[in-house]
């Protein structure tokens, strides 16, 4: 028999071998994706360049790009670009391409069917035609820079393509431009509220509509002072999940303008934080070029080789989404006597229709028919892949300035980094087709303005409130606003202009844009904090971005405190701790919880019974309506499920106290000392990919306590709890800028993530706890400034040439 130390000793050999390997594998992996991070430093030799570039890396990863030609310029940010975010850049055009499931498998296969539907990149392939010789320039130039940045990987790429294995494509002008149709529809999204009032009205009645999705309020700020019948398409709702959660959550931003008149400086200053999803990596990537004719800093957004969001010499801009209603859904009936047409007013039209083939990673591919109306694609066909299930009774096809072939947008952002004042801001602009945009403007002259660019239809009939009748034509577009009516002010009398997504125009205004707004909240609140005759710096604006009072809590709680009995001693105690609060969303506070937790469960209750299953992607919509059923003879404070009993407001609004306290004891404990608003409210900055893997999740992640909430001017709303007292933060700031007119080398920036997408770089997530904690940037123009601390200077070398 062997010694039995012998047996340990064996063990403990085994043991220490596997943990060698284990080690020296794990050691090896981990400098495999080290090696996968760009070179930063020295020179490197491309082809495509016409002379020298210079790429300084500051101390936070901003590459300052300095080039002797702007298509040089376009190369670099190209190629820095590919550096930090190639495979966010990747995901993007699969995304607009509908190939994601390429690489993804079948998880995807409904996304993709919907962007085949919609024929996003064979638009951004037949644009590209359409576009100045020097627009398309950029983008070749932009696109030979992206190769080169591919190229200078060689095997090491960055570890999303070693997870998901499968190496990137050659980039070309087709993947920037699908980019701006997808920024579109994500600022587009009124025909997906028109699917939800369609479900809605087929559950519940039209009449419902009116209370549910309440009309413009004209008393509401501005920033210048029905189909009955769903036909079995009343079950169709968007397909859900990553990446198209981020499309689909839409945006929302804050933005202002304000005079010399009323600055410290005598110039005008001008601050923006558009608000996007939370995601990491995050959509923008701060940049500066210059170049002979180019001298542009600000936010770019991988992919595209312009400044969305920025300044340049002489002028700043900003964006905010308009909200208005710029898409709309038709009802298209087949000819009963043959379901390859359709009806029209003018008899029956034949279908367009291609044939689709969606590669899927380790099955078959899947087929599908595309199906094109006088309106658009039939995206119910792609919102029900089961054909046995349709209904053959009609169809749902959509209208939208982006599915235009002819898309000059390219030419609006060229010729906005390089505008020099009002004429030419307005000139640009006019380009902007594609999606309908707030956009803010202030110059080192001294003048503000604002232009609401982008194609607007005018309806021949209806409001394109619900899915029009597409067989009648009464909701057929006759054409849209004329530039030059499009709503703008230039120099307003009161030095100040102000959107926070409310309506830029009043009453009066000729032609009809859109029936709902978003809540007038933060439009409140900004004017509140701005109209003052205290002299405003960039520190007062920043000051602005970062409130959390929410005026929201401030309108609603008085009357569901007045409306509350409540019996218990907790209950007595919350409601004398609510009459004391000044509506601060505040992370060390208790009264936010309990306000939040307290209105959810109320908005449920009221809610709920009624919508049924709808009320999931209802919820959190319009604070308006739940003031509206508190204070008014609406009969929604019943719950119907309780035959021969009538609820009252005040009886409804108790239990949902109660309720809400519990859920909040269950959650935090049941000492009230001890709740806080941010124990609840977390942002959680995710890998789109490690984020799902285990251990790795939490290790390339950022999560923290963060205030405000859904109607506060610091955004950090929450439309899906994980539970009652549960509200983890899924939209807010992607971006703050303060720009100085000034000074505008001292403009403010704050990215909410950092500038590489590389989960190994230093600059992964460090501007991302700037962010949190309100802090900024600068992009000086001086090079001096940008070498203090620089992270790295690399020289691009025309290849075949020596210095």
């Amino acid at each position: 028999m062997p010694h039995p130390r012998k047996g340990y000793r064996w063990a403990l050999y085994a043991l220490v071998t596997v943990v060698g390997v284990t080690a020296i594998a794990g050691a090896g992996l981990w400098l495999w994706l080290r090696a996968s991070l760009p070179q930063t430093d020295g020179e490197i030799a491309v082809r495509g360049l016409s002379a020298e570039v210079e790429i300084i890396r500051d101390r936070n990863g901003i590459p300052h790009i300095r080039a002797q030609s702007d298509n040089d310029a376009y190369f670099a940010l190209g190629l820095v670009h590919a550096q930090d975010r190639l495979w966010q850049m990747d995901v993007m055009r699969r995304l607009g391409a509908g190939r994601l499931s390429e690489v993804v498998g079948e998880a995807t296969v409904e996304i993709d069917a919907l962007f085949r539907t919609l024929g996003l990149y064979h638009l951004a392939e037949l644009s590209f035609h359409e576009l100045r010789p020097e627009v398309q320039a950029a983008l070749i130039a932009y696109a030979d820079g992206v190769n080169a940045g591919l190229a200078a990987y060689g095997a090491t790429l960055p570890p999303e393509f070693l997870v998901l294995d499968y190496s990137p494509e050659a980039w070309v002008p087709a993947d920037s431009l699908v980019w701006g149709k997808l920024m579109a529809m994500r600022l587009s999204r009124d025909w997906r509220a028109e699917l939800l009032r369609m479900r809605i009205a087929a559950a519940l009645g039209p009449e419902a509509l009116d209370l549910l999705f309440p009309a413009w309020d004209p008393t509401a700020p501005t920033t210048i002072a029905a189909a009955n019948a769903s036909k079995g398409l009343d079950r169709l709702a968007l397909p859900k999940g990553w990446p198209l959660d981020e499309i689909a959550a839409g945006g929302a931003s804050n933005i202002w303008a304000i005079a010399g008149a009323r600055t410290e400086s005598g110039k005008p200053l001008l601050a923006n934080d558009p608000h996007l999803g939370a995601a990491l990596p995050g959509i923008w990537y701060m940049a500066r070029m210059e170049a002979p004719g180019l001298d542009v800093a600000g936010a770019t957004t991988p992919g595209v080789p312009f400044v969305i969001l920025g300044h340049n010499r002489d002028i700043a801009w900003g964006l905010t989404s308009s909200e208005a209603d710029v898409e709309d859904l038709f009802i298209e009936t087949p000819d009963p006597a043959d379901p390859s047409r359709y009806l029209t007013p003018d008899g029956s039209a034949a279908f367009e229709s291609r044939e689709e083939a969606i590669s899927v990673s380790g099955q078959d591919p899947v087929l599908l028919t595309v199906r094109r109306t006088r309106h658009g694609p039939v995206v119910s066909d792609a919102l029900n892949l089961d054909e046995e299930s349709r209904t053959d009774e009609a169809v749902l096809a959509l209208s939208a300035p982006y599915l235009d072939p002819v898309d000059r947008s390219p030419e609006a952002l060229w010729d906005l980094n390089r505008a020099g004042s009002w004429a030419e801001f307005e000139a640009a602009l006019e380009n902007l087709t594609a999606v309908q945009q707030n956009v803010f403007y202030a110059d080192t002259a001294g003048h503000i303005g604002f232009v609401s660019p982008g194609r607007l239809p005018i309806r021949g009939g209806g409001d394109g409130f619900l899915p029009a009748d597409g067989a009648s034509g009464q909701g057929d577009w006759t054409g849209f606003i004329p530039y030059q009516d499009l709503p703008r002010a230039f120099d307003p009398e009161g030095g100040l202009l102000i959107n926070a997504n409310n309506r830029p125009v009043g009453p009066d205004y000729p032609y009809f844009i859109g029936r709902t707004w978003p809540p007038r909240y933060r439009a409140e609140r900004a004017e509140t904090l701005l109209d003052t005759a205290a002299p405003q710096d960039p520190a007062t604006s920043a000051a602005v971005q970062a409130d959390t009072v929410s005026a929201m809590a401030l309108d609603l709680l008085p009357i569901m405190r007045r409306l509350a009995t409540p019996e218990s001693a907790a209950a007595r105690d919350a409601l004398a701790r609510l009459g004391g609060w000044d509506g601060t969303m505040a992370v060390e506070r208790a009264e936010p919880l309990i306000f939040e937790t307290w209105y959810r469960r109320l908005e449920a209750m009221l809610l709920g019974d009624e919508l049924g299953d709808l009320y999931g992607d209802y919820r959190g919509l319009n604070a308006a309506t739940i003031k509206r059923v508190l204070t008014g003879d609406t009969g929604w404070c019943d719950d119907r499920d309780t035959a021969g009993t009538v609820e009252t407001c005040a009886a409804v609004a108790t239990r949902a106290l109660d309720q809400a306290l519990a859920d909040i004891a269950e959650s935090q404990g049941s000492d009230p000392a001890g709740w806080t608003w941010g124990a609840a409210h977390r942002l959680t900055l995710s890998h789109r990919i490690f984020g799902r893997i285990p251990v790795l999740g939490d290790i390339f992640a950022l999560s923290f306590p963060f205030g405000g909430g859904d109607d506060t001017l610091s955004r950090a709303a929450s439309w899906s709890p994980r539970g009652p007292a549960d509200f983890p933060v899924q939209h807010t700031a992607s971006l703050r800028a303060v720009y100085d007119l000034a000074d505008l080398d001292a403009s403010l920036f704050a990215p909410a993530t950092g500038q590489s997408g590389h989960p190994f770089s230093r600059h992964f997530l460090d501007l991302a706890v700037l962010w949190r904690d309100f802090g900024h940037v600068t992009i000086p123009r001086e090079r001096e400034e940008a070498l203090r601390d620089a992270s790295g200077t690399l020289i691009l070398r025309p290849a075949g040439r020596t210095p």
